[in-house]
């Protein structure tokens, strides 16, 4: 009896998940819709190869991308958060020109935003706890990575800086400046670099949504 039971429940499932999606295209919510069947078809993936130990590899990848879907349905809001303009095209735009091109073959930039739980303490109301949100932006390459000592030293007759060093640490330092600008120390600017095998810059942010104001 549980043998059927754990058979039909599934379908059962599948059928309540078929019919509220039908309900979403008939009441016109495509987006409704669309997210409904990636989640079925997330389920039936999950459950029918329950006992399976392998299956193919575009059987797995159609798992994921079900579940990639589902991810940016949710991820949406992020979209809405406020920012700098400007803030992180140059840093793209910094990956390509001065971590990609120099290493003359393929290579890979990701751009990645997420959200944060941040618990503030305010020590005249008896530690008073705040929970607020933060954005994390991170932008990474797999390039040439970045030489500290060179970007940090200054000019010399005999050793003149390169011009993507002077370009990256310029560009840096004008990131840094708008955002103590904006943000006063409510920020983060971070980099982690290895010479030869990439960069990665992280910008942690208060999270903020809602209208922009006038002028800014």
């Amino acid at each position: 009896v549980k043998y059927l039971q754990s058979q039909l429940n599934p379908h059962f499932q599948f059928n309540i998940l078929a019919m509220l999606s039908l309900k979403a295209k008939m009441a016109g919510n495509e987006e409704l819709y669309e997210s409904l069947n990636a989640f079925s078809k997330l389920m039936q993936g999950k459950i029918f190869r329950e006992k399976e130990i392998r299956i193919k590899v575009r059987e797995e990848l159609e798992i994921v991308q079900f579940y990639l879907f589902l991810q940016k349905e949710e991820d949406e809001q992020i979209k809405e958060n406020l920012i700098p303009r400007l803030l992180i095209e140059p840093l793209v735009e910094n990956a390509v020109s001065h971590g990609l091109e120099p290493k003359k073959e393929s290579g890979i930039i990701r751009v990645c935003m997420y959200e944060e739980n941040f618990i503030e303490e305010n020590d005249e109301i008896k530690k008073q706890k705040k929970t607020s949100k933060i954005l994390h932006i991170i932008v990474e390459d797999n390039g040439v990575g970045i030489d500290y000592e060179k970007m940090n030293e200054k000019p010399t007759e005999e050793v003149q800086q390169p011009e993507k060093i002077d370009h990256t640490h310029t560009g840096f330092e004008n990131t840094r400046k708008m955002l103590q600008i904006l943000y006063g120390d409510n920020y983060k600017f971070n980099i982690w670099s290895e010479k030869g095998k990439g960069t990665k810059i992280e910008i942690i942010l208060p999270a903020e949504r809602g209208e922009i104001p006038c002028g800014k």
